[in-house]
């Protein structure tokens, strides 16, 4: 199609709407690298063209993917529900193969993976057996502190929350949910006092006691199964201001049908805890990661669109506040009315972008991705952990504190996992800092709060241990419960650092 076909075609889809009408110009302008159509001319695109939207997005600079990356590196009051749509389905990413059951000992993974492959987003999606939901924990939920930290990310497992709250016969629950109130979110553990009526219950004394009414007043989205806690980045909560107050009736409010864009930012930025203000400084640091200054949004335009009749024009905009105010992309495009039902769906062609960001035309959606057959490593890890989170994979290295992890430093932590001290109990997955091998004391921090690292002894196993001073010598604590208690470290002794451990996924016991 000429330019001009395009043009008159938009005017074709879209009569007497010339916001999604394409400029017969459109090339002259594309001649600024800084132009970007605007969100109607973006989707007038894709329905003309047949082409999918998120590839448009692509051409143009922006990856939807990189939301979550963003979110991670933000930090917000409150706990938010992470959108795990996966936007890309066409993408190519990196994946392995290996071999056999998982060793019963702690294993470099480049020792089990091997056969770097490339793979589709789609083909590998098809492996998880259960949808989870994923949340932030923000920086005033409390009720956690310490089992999890503020800006861990926590899996909650949908299935069954109700009875394993049951089943705990009016005593505290072991576990820890993930519940929806009228003021947002908390993660904590929960006390059946009633029928259908439940108290929220810190691990602090002095945590005020709060008793809501399941279905009207609150709601068990589920229990909390894992965690990816960074070590590196440890932070303090602040406070239980996410909480109702015990003498106010605050019901817990629905959607309601139909509502427009404006009530879910209102919703998102109230529920995120953020002040026009806060959100604004955070939009500027969005634009300073991305290098761009059209993702700042400054104090007066967050307020406009909280009333306006129309939403945002500017791509880069929308991009900010679903980021902010955590909003699934076509959820936001939904509820602010714009025309999705003739979106196109083809993948742009490689040979037109001269990108190798999307399959090669053999890479088929529909067909089997290695390494997840049979009696693989990575259909036994799939088995066991029923999904992996293939919407984090852009945001690696916030969720590893380093700038380009790799396999090399990823480490399997084995089925000893429930045998480690805190904070590493139950842990799946370790991620090490190599390039930090002496032993650092803190003594003015908690215990907490002191680095972990990984050592390696002479017979090539591997155990976790902190470090304290006594006196003028240097002890080692190991984590693990089978090993002996502390004794002195000496470099070029036993054991030799091999790195600090930056973060660990573990798994949390959920019992029914």
């Amino acid at each position: 199609m000429s330019l001009l076909q395009v043009s008159k075609e938009s005017r074709r889809l879209f009569p007497g709407q010339s916001l999604y009408h394409i400029p017969h110009n459109l090339y002259f302008d594309l001649r600024d690298a800084r132009f970007t159509p605007n969100i109607y001319q973006l989707i007038s695109l894709s329905c003309v063209s047949g082409y999918n939207l998120v590839h448009l997005l692509y051409v143009f600079g922006l990856h939807l993917d990189d939301i979550p990356r963003l979110q991670l590196r933000l930090s917000f009051p409150r706990t938010m529900l992470l959108d795990s749509d996966l936007y890309d389905s066409d993408a190519l990413v990196q994946w392995f193969e290996g071999e056999g059951e998982p060793p019963p000992r702690i294993t470099p993974l480049i020792q089990i993976l091997t056969h770097n492959v490339t793979e589709r987003v789609a083909a590998l999606q098809r492996i998880n057996r259960v949808s989870f939901i994923y949340a932030k924990v923000g920086t005033e939920d409390d009720f956690c502190f310490p089992d999890l930290l503020p800006g861990s990310i926590v899996r909650a497992d949908p299935r069954g929350s109700e009875v394993k709250l049951a089943a705990t016969r009016g005593k505290v629950s072991h576990d820890f949910f993930l519940v929806e109130h009228a003021r947002g979110l908390n993660c904590c553990r929960l006390q059946q006092v009633a029928p259908r009526r439940v108290a929220l219950v810190s691990t602090k004394l002095t945590a005020p006691r709060v008793e809501l009414q399941v279905g009207t007043e609150l709601k068990i989205l589920g229990a909390i199964d894992m965690e990816i806690r960074s070590l590196k980045k440890r932070g303090l909560a602040s406070g239980f201001r996410t909480l109702p107050t015990p003498k106010s009736r605050e019901l817990l409010q629905p959607d309601p049908p139909g509502s427009d864009f404006r009530h879910l930012l209102r919703k998102g930025r109230q529920r995120a805890g953020l002040s026009f203000r806060q959100a604004s400084a955070m939009s500027r640091k969005i634009a300073q990661e991305l290098g761009d200054q059209r993702y700042f949004t400054a104090i007066g335009s967050l307020s406009d669109y909280e009333s306006a009749e129309a939403p945002p024009r500017h791509i880069h905009k929308v991009v900010t506040l679903c980021t902010l105010y955590f909003i699934g992309f076509w959820r936001f495009l939904k509820a602010s009315g714009l025309a999705m039902d003739k979106l196109g769906q083809e993948a742009i062609p490689e040979d037109l972008t001269e990108s190798t960001h999307w399959a090669a035309s053999s890479r088929r959606k529909d067909r089997e991705p290695q390494g997840t057959k049979g009696n693989s490593f990575l259909n036994i890890l799939a088995d066991r952990f029923e999904e992996i989170p293939f919407f984090l994979r852009n945001a690696l290295p916030e969720l590893c504190g380093m700038s380009r992890p790799t396999l090399r430093d990823v480490f399997w932590a084995g089925e000893m996992g429930q045998e480690f001290h805190a904070p590493l109990r139950g842990a799946a997955f370790l991620v090490v800092n190599q390039r930090m091998k002496t032993a650092v004391v803190s003594e003015n921090e908690p215990e907490w709060k002191q680095p972990v690292y990984l050592l390696a002894r002479r017979d090539g196993s591997y155990f976790c241990g902190r470090f304290a001073l006594a006196g003028n010598t240097t002890v080692l604590h190991p984590l693990s419960t089978s090993l002996p208690s502390a004794k002195p470290h000496q470099s070029g002794g036993d054991a030799e650092i091999v790195g600090q451990v930056v973060t660990v996924l573990r798994r949390i016991a959920v019992r029914s």
